[in-house]
């Protein structure tokens, strides 16, 4: 079997989501390949796009909601007729020109824009080889009404109404199979310098740190007794972490990291975390059993990831500084609700890769 996966360099997630379905792929002995997608329509292009993305995500976040909402209520934004869909259609050629010399047995797009470039090069070339979507959140998105592919894997079968009229496929979000490992606790938090005896809170804020880190850091810190262990990830952010990193130096209940390698590990090791609510995070966190404080910093898709976690009694939420940090010292001291939270939390966990995977196979059966 020889798998292309169609993501899109606009946020870490995607390509995240990738990266762990080709990762089951090629360990069961099959091909795949991960491209960003709107490399066809050209590298500056691609370039463009995913430095917009980034920089409004992290510095303008209302302007990312504002125009999320917008798609949401104006869904003719992207169909067939309109100008982004024009764009992606740009690409269409040498997309499928690709795809034909390369002979793939199956296409998987992480992305809403891949998923509409594929379904134009299928509407206007001879090409039909299988077409997959996969969420990398709770929800639908603007477009996806408006690709017609095989089937659509979506995270969970409550969300099946959100992908009207489309063939659905439950399977979870997929992350790396490295969070699925069985892990020693006390043997990890003696190799991160934690010692047994303390509550341990991780926070982190997606891959560029954003969100109001520096504050909800000093009121956690500001609140927390001496049997409590803080550990802050600031990612690519760089300078979040020179900030923190001088705040807190003398400090030894805080720890700052930069982009690290072993969060399944931190999350093994940890009581609570303070993040984001970003598909890939929580996805991650409930493979983890880990409760999750959530940072409802930047809306669009992730109000619905919020809500769903919330709603699966896994996560806390809250808008502030103040309120998020006072949730995160409330569920420290209560044990049994923690408890309660990782059960619910493990009962809804699928290894979403591997699903596919599998589906796939039965398929080219």
């Amino acid at each position: 079997m020889n798998v292309l996966i169609l993501s899109c360099n606009t946020g870490q997630g995607h390509n995240s989501v990738a990266d762990a379905i080709a990762e089951v792929v090629e360990d069961r002995g099959h091909q795949c390949e991960v491209v960003d997608a709107l490399r066809f329509i050209s590298d500056r292009t691609s370039k463009i796009m995913s430095w917009g993305h980034s920089f409004i995500y992290c510095h303008c976040p209302k302007v990312f909601t504002v125009g999320y909402s917008v798609a949401e209520k104006h869904p003719k934004s992207l169909d067939e007729g309109s100008p982004a869909y024009w764009l992606f259609a740009r690409g269409s050629e040498d997309l499928y020109a690709y795809c034909k010399e390369q002979n793939y047995d199956a296409i998987i797009c992480a992305h809403v824009f891949s998923a509409l470039m594929l379904t134009d090069v299928r509407n206007n070339y001879d090409y039909n080889v299988p077409g997959y979507f996969v969420a990398t959140d709770y929800t639908s998105y603007p477009g996806v009404q408006w690709s017609v592919l095989d089937s659509y894997f979506i995270p969970d079968e409550n969300l099946s109404g959100d992908y009207e009229g489309k063939s659905t496929v439950v399977t979870g979000i997929p992350v790396q199979q490295r969070f699925f490992k069985e892990m020693d606790r006390a043997a990890i938090r003696q190799s991160l310098g934690i010692p047994e005896d303390k509550q341990y809170v991780l926070m982190m804020c997606g891959s560029m740190g954003c969100g109001p880190m520096t504050d909800v850091t000093k009121r956690i810190v500001s609140g927390m007794d001496e049997n409590t262990v803080l550990s802050i990830v600031c990612g690519t952010n760089q300078r979040l972490y020179n900030r923190l990193s001088s705040a807190y130096e003398d400090n030894p209940q805080v720890i700052v990291h930069g982009y690290v390698q072993n969060i399944p590990q931190m999350m093994a090791a940890a009581d609570i975390c303070v993040t984001k609510p970003g598909g890939i995070s929580t996805s991650e966190a409930m493979t983890m059993g880990l409760p999750m404080v959530l940072v409802d910093a930047v809306a669009g898709c992730e109000d619905y990831n919020m809500h769903y976690f919330q709603d699966l009694d896994g996560a806390v939420a809250a808008k502030n500084p103040k309120e998020i940090a006072e949730l995160c010292l409330e569920l420290l001291a209560d044990k049994d609700r923690l408890a309660k939270m990782r059960r619910n939390l493990l009962a809804h966990r699928k290894n979403g890769a591997a699903i596919i995977c599998d589906y796939l196979l039965e398929q080219m059966k």
